[in-house]
This record gives C-alpha cells, structure tokens and sequence, in this order.
C-alpha cells in the first residue's frame, strides 16, 4: 500500500479542520475556562507582588527612620539642655530623611525628644548620666496608597554633656 505524500504540514492541517463545521466555536468554548483560571492566577499573583513589594518598602523606611534617631541622638546626647536638644533634634530629621528615601512625606515628620520613662518630675534636668528618649513619627508612603501608614522609630541614649537644668 502506498502512503500519499500530504504537502501540508500536519499542524496546519488539524488547524484547517477544525474551522469547518464550526469546530473552531467548539474548540474556544472549551478554552474559555482555562483563559479565566489564568486571568484570576495572575490577578492574585499581581496583588501578592504589590504586597511583597510594599513590605519591602515599609521596611527600608523603617531601616532608615532607625538610622536617623541613631544619627539624631549622636548629636543630641552633646547638648548643653534640653531645650537645645528639642531645637536641633527637628532639623536634623527634617534635612536627614527626605535625603535618604523618597516615601517619607516630609511634611509629616516629627522629632522629640524628652526624658526617659521612669523618671519623675523632679527629676528631669539635664545632668550627665540620665537618659533621653528620642522618637521621630512619619507617614511612610508604600507601593500604594492604600498602604499609606504613620511609623514611629524610638531610642533611648544618656546624655553625655552635663549642661544647665531644663
């Protein structure tokens, strides 16, 4: 028996039958639930690499507001009272984390600095040997707004310049 030569490759062929007799119809409507599945595959996989990506963001600015009070309490641990720690503390996180990343809303930024908890009223001057708490709080700006949050970043240091009582 003779084997006749087909001029059409096989796969054009069997893409050719199935355009008769409406077979193409056929063949979508069973594809229609696959193209679904993978429409919501992606979708969720899209929203988990917004929120692996935000996580991401939230913690280098994180990371960055710990540098910041580490470089703010270097510098306010050698005041001569605590009226001068307050003045300088706001500068130098206003002029500190813009610089380092963009998702800090500068605007929001704010810097304390106060007596450690534990101490009592009488208590408070600036005396070498105590120990101050520095905080700085900023609206931290994710991936999407959505995940748009305040992040406060503490840190407790003693004060190392004994100056005037405040």
């Amino acid at each position: 028996r003779r084997v006749p030569i087909c001029p059409i490759p096989f796969g054009i062929h069997s893409t050719f039958r199935h355009l008769e007799g409406g077979g193409l119809m056929k063949r979508w409507k069973k594809g229609v639930g696959e193209m679904i599945g993978y429409t919501i595959a992606i979708l969720f996989l899209t929203i988990f690499y917004f929120i692996i990506m935000n996580a991401l963001i939230l913690n280098n600015a994180e990371n960055v507001m710990e540098e910041c009070v580490m470089n703010i309490g270097r510098q306010v641990v050698t005041c001569e009272s605590l009226k001068d720690a307050q003045d300088r503390v706001q500068d130098v996180a206003e002029y500190y984390l813009p610089k380092e990343t963009k998702v800090i809303d500068k605007s929001s930024i704010k810097a304390t600095v106060t007596f450690a908890p534990g101490y009592k009223k009488d208590q408070r001057k600036w005396e070498k040997g105590k120990f101050i708490q520095v905080s700085v709080t900023a609206d931290v700006h994710g991936f999407t707004q959505w995940f748009q949050k305040p992040k406060t970043v503490r840190a407790i240091y003693m004060i190392e310049n004994g100056g005037s009582s405040s």
